[in-house]
């Protein structure tokens, strides 16, 4: 089994090789306004635009959503 390696800094700008993934998990309630999704908001825009468009149409408890930015990530 893999090992898990634990950096540390700003995960809006990983400072690893390839390409990156920045996994959050959020309630079901459909805000965003506060701690990490702001600093998120400050660096891409797009995923507030696409969480709140998802959360209008699709978001129950234990569903997910995946959202792609462009460069910038590293």
């Amino acid at each position: 089994m893999a090992q898990i390696h634990y950096l540390h800094g700003d995960a809006t700008c990983p400072q690893a090789e390839g390409p990156k993934v920045i996994a959050h998990i959020c309630h079901d309630q459909g805000g965003w306004g506060k701690g990490f999704v702001l600093a998120v908001s400050r660096r891409w825009p797009e995923p507030e635009a696409a969480y709140r468009r998802w959360y209008q149409d699709h978001v129950v408890l234990g569903s997910q959503t995946d959202d792609l930015v462009d460069g910038g990530a590293g």
